[in-house]
């Protein structure tokens, strides 16, 4: 019978998995054939485990039988059971009273098909003899036949929730008696991509509820939180002392305090008490309790000193999705309060701890939905955790940057404000600074493996907030790295803090859903005093999408260099859909993080080895290529545009013009220093072109300073001031020749370089950091504009340019 693949099912194919609920009888019938298709199999799939709760629960076995090659042979032996009880929840403090059934079979190999059913009968009686239940419709692995079926009498009203999958169920109902079935074949598996929110399940699933509404769910709760009995002297000392306290803010806070700190969390939920909580006065003298035992021993204090509470249920699973299931106790699984102060309304959690500062600063859970046990509430109320109580950190780091070879120094300031702030606080008091502060160290050795303590760690509370500070000291033995390839020191500036709260990208292939890091919002700002003055690429980025907002802004001043960076999250999860524009955003962000620092002794930079392995050959040639070319142009035009003798004398009345004075005076001054100003532009962007390692870093992919216009932009700019500076120097000898060529000449020239110019400037506004670094701007175009609107006339129609050029 066909089950699955080995692999995707772990060796095992499920055959048939038959649930069956009496709700009258309140039985619950189980029936599940599992084949063994290979070793893993035998190793995960020869065992029964069955759990229950024999406070008011009965297992009854029917049988056991393992069928090889046909032949079926019972092995259900009560001597081979064994009860074990075993705290699923034990590492979280919850102890629920369940046992284990397990029974070790003998003798399985693979081929064997693994039959068994058994009863439970009993339900809890907290319920009140109200039916509620889930079941799941599909699972991470394929099953042949599934069937799932209810039992009940037709006056009992049971509501049918379907999520995630199709049923088709047959409803009949006879002699009184309702039968809901749903009996389906070839299941196929449900797997769930890792990293999803924590209120998202894609699987199918079934909730059954007998809870007509919010309201009756309330009306069966309600009566569970009610504390009966006297309170213990104990508990009215601690209620005394609460109302001494006049301002009703630190009251609260003083009674939280308490639940929080002196109660420590311990759950023993077996039977009735998986939903009733304990006595408050209990609660106190034995020191323990879990959510609910808390939280009704916070809403007795507060109640008990005058103010307004209400304990509440919560579900920390379900989360912002509890609006859109049946209203049963297993919706919830933890329980807050709400508390009232004048107009303003708060929810505490008396199962957090180390949370300070004032109530707009408590952190609360995400859980969106709320059931108020109050008689009379209809619905769920929806509420918001405090904005000031989300996690925030700032994170200042100050560097103190020597020489090569020098010690650095580094001293960090991070401070943390709201669930950023508890969780701090909580690690503190797990771990102990000592060991804190070797994992502070570890965190930099990755970056600096020499680096050391140079002054024991500081912690403090920042007064009157959910808050705190702590300060590390470090000393940095070779903080400059010697890269062996470029022979430069480098040190590489990166957002530590920053970059883990924005986490890493998603594989692209998901069919579920991505949880992110939410919420977070990190600050982070670096300092660094060079030893010297110091020059920056900045680089400024600034992001706002659906997912994050970002920014990073850098500064130089002297010696100093800031940075300083902000992420804060916008979302929880991303979907498949959304998880391409995602990634992209995030690893382009994660590829420019940080600034790479780099330092060249000045001796290196003499060394003819060194120079001649870093030059770059290949523009070296193409310029020479370029100017050979330049001039032969140039040398052949002048040479055909010789006259073969000097034009005829100017008349009497110009010949006075003739000569190079008047305005030619300004044109021939315009002519010597051109050249000047063209080897000066050469000069100035000589490093950036002919250095290999400077040129990589503008045109390369992947490197610090690259752009796709930036080789254009500084191949034309040398190429065009290499072309002109040629030309620039036949003007020159043309116009102290007195060659009858020259107005020509000069006015293509004038236009060449109005054409130049503004196509260097163009390509120079398409790299945000270029434009000053080339000089090309709309005033340069102006400036030739002008100069060309003056002098190209000028060179046709003066006469002592006519009367002076004609040799």
């Amino acid at each position: 019978m066909p089950g699955g693949n080995d692999e995707e099912s772990g060796g095992i194919s499920y055959l048939v998995v038959d649930r069956q609920d009496n709700v009258d009888l309140q039985t619950f019938y189980y029936h599940e054939a599992r084949q063994i298709s290979s070793d893993n199999g035998v190793q995960n799939g020869a065992a029964v485990t069955v759990s229950f709760d024999p406070s008011y629960q009965e297992l009854i076995f029917h049988f056991l039988h393992v069928t090889r090659k046909g032949v079926r042979v019972n092995r259900l032996d009560r001597g081979q059971i064994k009860l074990l009880q075993r705290e699923k929840d034990m590492e979280s403090f919850v102890y629920d009273g369940a046992y284990t059934a397990q029974c070790e079979i003998e003798d399985v190999r693979v081929g064997d098909v693994i039959e068994f059913a058994y009863t439970i009968q009993g339900t809890n009686p907290v319920k009140n003899g109200r039916y509620s239940k889930i079941y799941y419709t599909d699972w991470n692995f394929p099953v042949h036949r599934a069937v799932t079926r209810f039992v009940y009498p037709a006056h009992r009203k049971l509501h049918f929730l379907n999520k995630n999958r199709s049923l088709k169920p047959t409803v009949t109902t006879a002699k009184g008696t309702t039968e809901w079935l749903c009996d389906q074949t070839h299941v196929p598996a449900r797997r769930t991509d890792p990293d999803v929110p924590r209120d998202y399940d894609p699987n199918g699933w079934l909730q059954v509820s007998e809870f007509e509404s919010w309201q009756e769910l309330v009306d069966w709760a309600v009566p569970l939180f009610q504390s009966t009995g006297p309170l213990s002297s104990d508990l009215q000392t601690e209620i005394g002392k609460l109302r001494q306290i006049a301002d009703v803010e630190k009251r609260i806070l003083a009674a939280l305090r308490l639940v929080q700190e002196d109660i420590r969390y311990l759950g023993i939920e077996s039977g009735v008490s998986s939903h009733r909580p304990t006595a408050p006065s209990e609660v106190l003298r034995r020191r323990f309790g879990d959510c609910k035992d808390k939280a009704l021993l916070l809403v007795t204090l507060l109640q008990q000193s005058g103010i307004e509470a209400i304990p509440a249920l919560v579900s920390t699973n379900y989360r912002g999705t509890l609006a859109d299931l049946l209203p049963a106790p297993e919706d919830f699984d933890h329980a807050i309060v709400q508390v009232r102060k004048g107009n303003e309304i708060h929810w505490l959690d008396a199962t957090r701890s180390s949370q300070r500062g004032p109530l707009s600063q408590v952190y609360v859970g995400d859980f969106r939905w709320a059931l108020l046990l109050r008689a009379g509430t209809k619905t769920l109320t929806e509420y918001a955790t405090p904005r000031d109580s989300l996690p925030r950190k700032q994170v200042t780091e100050n560097y103190r940057v020597p020489a090569p070879g020098g010690t650095g120094e580094l001293e960090v300031i991070t401070e943390a404000h709201g669930l950023s702030a508890e969780r701090t606080r909580s690690s503190f008091q797990e771990s102990g600074r000592e060991k804190i502060e070797k994992q502070y160290l570890q965190y930099y050795a990755r970056r600096f493996p020499r680096v050391t303590v140079k002054k024991p760690l500081i912690y403090e509370e920042i007064p009157d907030a959910n808050a705190c500070r702590t300060r590390e000291f470090y000393s940095i033995p070779g903080i400059w790295e010697m890269n062996e390839e470029t022979k430069k020191h480098q040190l590489f500036v990166y957002p530590g803090d920053l970059a883990e709260a924005m986490g890493s990208a998603g594989p692209s292939q998901r069919d579920d859903p991505l949880a992110l890091n939410y919420p977070a919002n990190v600050i982070q700002e670096i300092n660094a005093q060079m030893f010297d003055e110091w020059t920056l690429n900045i680089k400024n980025d600034r992001v706002t999408n659906a997912f994050f907002r970002f920014s990073d802004e850098a500064s130089v001043k002297g010696r100093h260099l800031h940075f300083i960076y902000a992420y804060e999250a916008l979302t929880d999860r991303v979907t498949p859909v959304d998880l391409p524009a995602y990634n992209a955003a995030l690893s382009k962000l994660r590829d420019t993080l940080g600034y790479n620092l780099s330092y060249q002794a000045p001796v290196q930079s003499f060394e003819l080895g060194k120079w001649i392995r870093q030059f770059n050959w290949p523009v070296a040639l193409l310029a020479g290529c370029v100017v050979t070319v330049t001039m032969v142009l140039c040398a052949l035009y002048v040479y055909k545009s010789e006259l073969a003798a000097p034009l005829p004398p100017p008349p009497p009345t110009t010949r006075l013009l003739e000569g190079l004075g008047g305005w030619l005076i300004l044109v021939g001054i315009h002519h010597v220093i051109r050249p000047i100003t063209m080897m000066v532009s050469l000069v100035t962007i000589f490093p950036t072109i002919f250095n290999l390692d400077t040129w990589r870093s503008f045109t390369q992919p992947g490197q610090a300073h690259f752009h796709p216009y930036w080789a254009q932009v500084l191949l034309f700019e040398f190429f065009f001031n290499l072309i002109c500076l040629v030309i620039s120097g036949l003007l020159l000898v043309l116009f102290f020749r007195k060659g009858a060529v020259w107005p020509r000449c000069y006015a293509w020239f004038l236009f060449l370089l109005l054409v130049g110019v503004s196509l260097d400037s163009y390509l120079a506004q398409q790299v945000a950091a270029g434009s000053e670094l080339l000089g090309s701007s709309i005033r340069d175009v102006v400036q030739v504009i002008v100069a060309a609107a003056i002098w190209i006339p000028y060179c046709f129609v003066s006469r002592r340019v006519k009367a002076t050029f004609r040799y």
